[in-house]
């Protein structure tokens, strides 16, 4: 057994602290790392490759397969196979009994790892496919590996070239052809912004509301630090808007759900108040009616709570894949588009007060996981920022989050992003 601690044996001097050494050296010498600093798995893909972007949507369309051409990242979905898997202790899709359970059947595979091409290092000709075998990689820390996000390597084996036995997943195979989660393909919305017009909304006062709690909390240094600063907290972005939507005692909720009048208060450390934040700006703005529908006083952490991102995927699912679009026109609606569709139509899709950024929480937040979260759960963790656009004080930041480094702050969401939640009207379709 190799000795990776500095030990002093000269604080060893009876028997006692002997016998604890003898029993701490038995105890490591049987420390075991199963995996060996194994990083490098094969896969089988249980989601189409998704195009990072937009412009390499023709290469993920059947019929226009096979180009030679490079392309930029795309995404999919898969599950480590082979002994003492990584991902053994979630449950398999591909289980027969999940063949008849559509939402059952995406939800797991929301639970396995996304893994992310190389960006120009592959074409049109060498995407995988569903029951594709793969190689991928993970990233080794501390608890084992990263199952959030991991690496595409290469292709091991397409389904319609076998060159060796492939474990097959006939039951995701089936779900997705026949059921409505072929919708939730980037690749298989029925129409694209080109098809519609838009009108984007500006909602000046989430923008003002979002400035005063920023001097309220992030200016004065209002943090979780003490009782008394996550008391300022609570009763600025909690109360407000638990009682806007509910016309009840914020005190009350937290008495009924936790027990206590001032668990908020007391446990806002571990309670992520950014979501709070984020609908608190909208407290006074029009689109506050369909965020209502989305947060509702059942919601398991009370009204108020959690972010509308999903709610406006909802909505783009609809929109896009209406069988009468024109049913949509003159409608006012929270969307979410991705950076290169508002660049593609600056005048009808640019930023405007109150539009809020969806970013992953310590690493990019990818376009395909912003467009396929249809609600709020532990899985791929987001964030939200609101943007104030020139009434900004912080030059080149322009958004403005919650419970970001404990306090309110600007940020640069700009580039940053999985895409923005906008607030649009429906203006006009384009067959």
């Amino acid at each position: 057994m190799a000795i990776k601690d500095i030990i002093d044996f000269s604080t060893f001097t009876d028997p006692g602290t002997a016998f604890d050494l003898f029993s701490n050296s038995i105890r490591r010498s049987f420390t075991f790392d199963s995996y060996g600093g194994k990083t490098k798995f094969q896969a089988v893909v249980l989601t189409n490759p998704i195009p990072v972007s937009p412009d390499d949507l023709k290469y993920f369309i059947s019929n226009q397969s096979g180009s030679s051409e490079k392309i930029s990242q795309f995404v999919y979905r898969a599950r480590i196979v082979g002994e003492n898997s990584p991902h053994q202790f979630i449950p398999d899709p591909c289980d027969s009994q999940y063949a008849g359970n559509q939402e059952e059947a995406y939800k797991i595979i929301e639970m396995h790892t996304l893994f992310v091409s190389n960006e120009e290092e592959s074409n049109g000709a060498s995407l995988p496919r569903i029951n594709s075998l793969v190689e991928v990689e993970l990233e080794k820390n501390v608890f084992g590996y990263n199952l959030g996000h991991g690496k595409h390597i290469g292709i091991v084996t397409n389904q319609d070239r076998p060159s060796k036995p492939v474990r097959q997943c006939d039951s995701i195979q089936s779900i997705l052809e026949d059921g409505e989660i072929l919708n939730l393909n980037f690749s298989e919305e029925k129409y694209t912004i080109r098809n519609f017009t838009f009108e984007s909304i500006p909602q000046p006062e989430a923008a003002d509301e979002a400035l005063k709690l920023h001097e309220q909390i992030g200016v004065v240094g209002i943090n979780e630090n003490t009782l008394e600063n996550r008391k300022k907290i609570v009763d600025l972005v909690h109360i407000p808007i638990y009682e806007k939507l509910t016309g009840k005692k914020f005190e009350d909720f937290s008495k009924d759900a936790f027990g206590d009048s001032e668990y908020y208060s007391k446990n806002l450390a571990k309670e992520a108040w950014s979501s709070w934040f984020l609908n608190r700006v909208y407290i006074n703005s029009p689109s506050l009616k369909q965020i209502e529908k989305h947060t509702g006083p059942k919601n398991f952490r009370g009204a108020g709570c959690c972010y509308p991102n999903p709610l406006a995927a909802k909505n783009r699912r609809e929109l896009f894949n209406a069988t009468n679009p024109e049913e949509f026109l003159g409608r006012e609606m929270l969307l979410i588009f991705s950076l290169e569709e508002i660049r593609s139509k600056p005048s009808e899709l640019d930023l405007v007060y109150g539009d809020a950024s969806i970013v992953g929480q310590g690493e990019p937040k990818l376009w395909e996981d912003t467009r396929n979260k249809f609600k709020n759960d532990e899985g791929q963790p987001v964030h939200m920022n609101v943007y104030v656009g020139d009434k900004s004080k912080e030059s080149d930041k322009n958004f403005i989050g919650g419970n970001l480094s404990n306090t309110t702050r600007y940020v640069d969401d700009r580039q940053n992003t999985g895409g923005f939640m906008k607030y649009v009207k429906i203006t006009g379709f384009n067959p």
